[in-house]
């Protein structure tokens, strides 16, 4: 099935403020960057303040790459804050990201969406991080190709959007 970009954004913001991590995945190239990005641009239309839309591009060089130093500076730009929405794109290049997603649950005052290249986000530890109580990945794939079994088998038994 063929999605037009606006049907991914409409999602996200019919999904946005729930207790789950928004994962969009897929190959570079496919729209996942314009897609976040066109979604904060909005919700900055819908009145959600500028200032707290949080985004970490993991393809800029000048990011740290070591899961506490990333989390640490979350933390501190979310500090006084009503709530903050956070996006990582291409998180898979910041080795344990699930860890620092992990963590972030217990900010209940963050909405987290994610983009990954491929497979290479559909980690277990991803998985195994967002099926508490309190939270579970929708995932988004970019409509390019088609679903390998390693990934179904990673996708299987969580939400899609």
């Amino acid at each position: 099935m063929h999605y037009r970009r606006y049907d991914y954004i409409k999602k996200l913001l019919h999904h946005r403020g729930s207790p789950y991590v928004k994962v969009l995945y897929g190959p570079r190239g496919c729209g996942k960057t314009t897609i976040l990005a066109d979604f904060a641009f909005r919700m900055v239309r819908r009145g959600f303040p500028e200032s707290r839309i949080l985004v970490i591009t993991f393809d800029d060089p000048a990011v740290p790459r070591d899961a506490q130093t990333v989390y640490e500076g979350i933390i501190s730009r979310m500090e006084g804050q009503e709530e903050t929405l956070l996006i990582l794109d291409e998180v898979e290049k910041l080795p344990h990201f699930e860890k620092v997603i992990d963590r972030l649950f217990l900010h209940r005052h963050v909405d987290i969406y994610l983009s990954g290249s491929g497979r290479s986000v559909l980690t277990p530890a991803l998985k195994n991080c967002c099926q508490d109580a309190y939270s579970r990945c929708l995932y988004f794939r970019c409509p390019t190709g088609s679903i390998c079994p390693e990934e179904r088998r990673m996708t299987s038994g969580l939400l899609n959007i």
